[in-house]
């Protein structure tokens, strides 16, 4: 039997292939972020809902706002008698900016003009994209913040009776509260009626779309699917809802939406880059001082909203080349800031340990 003598032409150093010359996809590939709500916030169909009042700031750092109390009540009056004003009180507080929030990137040039792919144009929408997702997560912060702010009252009078909190008490988180049972589905639908309930109790609007709630993937698609009911009631047909496809749309009068932006740790300065401002500190563990969310509610209204904006800046974005160092300095940053405007316009569902 004859032999032949086979040659790796491309072998070089031991490696069969090192000569072999690389192909390139063509572009970048990453994995995918959750788009923002509270940031361009949405009530479900896609509208703008007015769950944030916003403000442009053009001096100073802050914008107040005033409040009103409870109106006085009316009484009779006895002909010849003096009529005498009644006492409603004002109160004020304000929603103040937050320093520049800046996102970065610093490539080698020579890295750039050699690349075989694009990373500039994606770096720029990763820099935009991290600048609204941590403003996002400070909105939902603050909605929370909203909902677990307590009544005002001033020389009696009652300026606001704070937000609205439902809490299941006596267990240890989420799945623990809300089992992926029918049980699960049952006791949170019972939780957002009495949500409902509390804002009913607090004249607050009822017309369609305007209640708004968030709650955890888990939540969503796990506990509620249990319950067919919210798909197809014996005495209405729920047309927002589908089975079939694991939408759920309404339940129960409010709109809900899937977020992974609840917070559900001990959020502090060293949370979101070592620099969160103290005003969106807040404990959201169930074993914490408070509890856990499980849903956060808003309410859109043009009359009054939970969350207040100032903007100095929106997302400005700068790219130049720095030739002392030969590099591409890349850099987007915005300021804006978010402070609780009118707390009884959110609601929180949470679970507490005890």
């Amino acid at each position: 039997m004859s032999t032949i003598n086979a040659q790796s032409v491309l072998e070089k150093g031991g490696e069969e292939y090192e000569l072999c010359l690389e192909g390139f996809f063509g572009g970048i590939t990453e994995a995918f972020y959750e788009n923002t709500h509270l940031f361009a916030p949405s009530d479900g169909d896609g509208m703008i809902a007015n769950i944030i009042d916003r403000q442009n700031v053009t001096q100073g750092t802050s914008f107040t706002f005033y409040m009103m109390g409870e109106d006085p009540e009316p009484s009779h009056h006895t002909g010849g008698e003096r009529i005498s004003g009644q006492d409603q009180e004002l109160d004020q507080d304000s929603v103040t900016l937050d320093k520049t929030l800046v996102s970065s990137r610093e490539p080698k040039l020579d890295h750039v003009e050699v690349s075989p792919v694009d990373f500039v144009s994606r770096f720029g929408r990763a820099i935009g994209r991290s600048l609204g997702e941590q403003y996002d997560s400070f909105a939902f912060i603050t909605a929370l913040n909203a909902a677990r702010t307590a009544a005002l009252s001033k020389n009696g009078s009652t300026i606001h009776s704070g937000g609205n909190v439902v809490e299941r008490v006596g267990a240890s988180g989420i799945t623990s509260a809300y089992p992926a049972t029918l049980t699960g589905a049952f006791q949170f639908r019972d939780d957002l009626s009495q949500m409902g309930q509390l804002a009913d109790e607090d004249n607050l609007p009822q017309s369609i779309g305007s209640r708004l709630a968030w709650t955890t993937p888990y939540m969503f698609r796990r506990v509620l699917a249990k319950d067919t009911s919210i798909f197809n009631s014996d005495l209405s047909r729920q047309l927002r809802n589908d089975l079939n496809r694991q939408e759920v749309v309404e339940v129960d009068g409010w709109v809900l939406m899937s977020t992974n932006r609840l917070p559900s740790t001990e959020i502090t300065e060293a949370s979101f880059g070592g620099t969160t401002p103290s005003k969106y500190h807040v404990d959201a563990r169930y074993n914490g001082a408070v509890g856990q969310p499980a849903a956060i509610t808003l309410i859109a209204s043009e009359e009054a909203r939970a969350i207040g904006q100032v903007i100095r800046r929106g997302i400005r974005l700068y790219m130049n080349p720095d030739e002392r160092y030969r590099t591409l300095f890349m850099k987007g940053e915005m300021r804006i800031g978010f402070d609780v405007l009118n707390p009884w316009m959110a609601g929180e569902i949470r679970v507490d340990d005890a």
